[in-house]
Parts: structure tokens; C-alpha cells; sequence
């Protein structure tokens, strides 16, 4: 047999069998791959004015009514009028648990005013906010909203008035002593100074 001829009949040999050994090997499956959703931002808002028994259990109470909902307690602050505890909690909870959850906090006690997101909110993956006031039933009227602004204004004008004053004694204790003694080397120095040129 030929050189040529052999080389025709590899080459025949080869053409009939590579079909067969490309299918028997394993293909790579396309994985499909899908964008993630996008959803609005909440802006649902509710703020409730509330009577309670105990204003320091109903707080506790906000707090789990959040965490039942995967929401938080964004911010919570407290004062006393007449030796009586009144608080301010804002909640912030999945837009899709909204009503349930403002239905939940209407019936820690008894609703003095509300105002905020009347229609229902709508789902997504924001968070909505709940703002809740809390006063004892005992008490007299809640304090208008510019009064509660007021009170939180002198709150911040207090906590800034008294980080000045902890930078004034830290100026005083340790810069104080410091500085003194810097009067006393130029002092020392000033000395030998005019000694030398004597």
C-alpha cells in the first residue's frame, strides 16, 4: 500500500469515527441567569398619639411588635413631666407589614390622635416608619407638636452645651499644666539668655 493511499484511509477512518467520540463526551449545561427584581422605596409614614397604662411596658411592646415584623427601633427618647414618663419610638418596618403592624400598635391603648398614611401602603422592599408617642392615661393633654419640638432642641442644646464643657476640662487638666510649663522653660530661657549677653 501507498504512502498515499494510506494516509486517504487514516483519514477516512478518522472522519467516521469523530462524530461518534464528540457526542459520547459530556456538553456544559447553560446555567440562565435572571436580573434581581427591583422594588420602590417605602414611603409609607404613621404617627400615633397613644394613652397607656404603663408607658416603660408599652415601649417594650413597640420593640416586639418590630421584631415580629423583621423591623427595628430606629430611635427612642423619654422625658418626665410631673414625675411622669412619656416617650417618643420610631419604628421602621417591611413596607408589605405596615398596616398589620400600625394595627398592632393602636391597640397598646388608647389612640389620641393620628395622622400619616391613610391608603394602603403599598409592597416592596423598603421600610415604612411608625412613629409613636406615648403619655399615661393619668396625664393631662400631650404637648403640641411645636412644644415636642422645643423639648428636643433644648435636648440637643444641652448634650452640645455639655460636650463643650468636657473639651473645657480636658483643655484645662491636661493642656493647663502643659502650658505652664512651656511659660516656665521661655521664662528659664530668657534668663540665660540675657545672663550670656551680660
Amino acid at each position: 500500500m501507498s504512502m498515499r493511499k494510506f494516509a486517504l484511509f487514516a483519514l477516512f477512518l478518522l472522519t467516521a469515527c469523530s462524530p461518534h467520540l464528540i457526542a459520547a463526551q459530556p456538553r456544559e449545561k447553560a446555567i440562565a441567569t435572571y436580573p434581581a427584581p427591583v422594588y420602590p422605596q417605602s414611603t409609607c409614614t404613621a404617627t400615633l398619639e397613644l394613652g397607656v397604662t404603663d408607658v416603660a411596658e408599652s415601649e417594650a411592646a413597640l420593640a416586639e411588635i418590630a421584631a415580629q415584623h423583621n423591623g427595628y427601633v430606629q430611635e427612642a427618647t423619654a422625658w418626665y413631666e410631673n414625675d411622669q414618663r412619656h416617650s417618643a419610638v420610631t419604628l421602621r418596618i417591611p413596607a408589605y407589614a405596615f398596616q398589620a403592624a400600625r394595627t398592632e400598635v393602636r391597640a397598646l391603648g388608647r389612640v389620641r390622635d393620628e395622622w400619616g398614611q391613610a391608603s394602603p401602603c403599598r409592597p416592596g422592599t423598603g421600610y415604612a416608619q411608625i412613629t409613636v408617642y406615648l403619655h399615661p392615661k393619668s396625664g393631662g393633654s400631650p404637648p403640641s407638636r411645636p412644644l415636642r419640638t422645643l423639648q428636643r432642641a433644648w435636648g440637643v442644646t444641652l448634650t452640645l452645651f455639655g460636650y463643650l464643657l468636657d473639651a473645657l476640662i480636658w483643655l484645662t487638666v491636661v493642656g493647663g499644666p502643659i502650658a505652664l510649663l512651656a511659660w516656665g522653660a521661655y521664662t528659664l530661657y530668657r534668663k540665660i539668655r540675657r545672663g550670656a549677653g551680660s
